[in-house]
């Protein structure tokens, strides 16, 4: 058996991943103060929640399910209305006005889910399945890597 003790965890990498998230949400707010062109930011900032969601929802979710079903299963309904608030800025790409409000929309939701997570779900997990989160690292950074090059399943 592997010896995990110091290896990352999971909930480490997802962490990593909220404050990059954080970082592209506080250039889009800076950008829309300046008035600067936003078109690229908001793509990125689409294609980074997706990948992020849909690494938890892959890799992550089903392997704690039983150690924190209440929190994972409010955590998965919220993930249908950022999904659903990403494929808005999507439809309104090319509409400034209405990408702008719909990004901000956007924005409030990840940073919800963020802030969620790390207050509520990880440190139950780090607390709980520290062997299993270990574990979990290399597959849910795959994941999200995978997800976020377009490709279906990691292999």
């Amino acid at each position: 058996m592997d010896n995990l003790d110091g290896a990352a965890r999971a909930t480490d990498f997802l962490r990593v991943d909220h404050a990059w998230l954080q970082r592209l949400c506080n250039e889009y707010r800076a950008a829309m103060r300046a008035g600067m062109p936003r078109a690229t930011l908001a793509a990125e900032i689409c294609r980074n929640v997706e990948a992020h969601y849909e690494a938890e929802a892959r890799a992550l979710f089903p392997a704690v399910r039983g150690h924190a079903d209440a929190i994972v299963d409010r955590l998965m309904q919220e993930r249908g209305a950022v999904l659903a608030c990403v494929d808005e800025v999507r439809a309104y790409a090319y509409d400034p006005p209405t990408r702008d409000i719909l990004i901000l929309r956007l924005m409030d939701l990840v940073e919800r889910h963020a802030a969620e997570e790390e207050r509520e779900l990880f440190p139950v997990l780090d607390a709980n399945v520290p062997q299993l989160v270990r574990h979990l690292h290399r597959e849910v950074v795959r994941s999200r890597h995978a997800a976020h090059l377009g490709v279906g399943q990691a292999a």
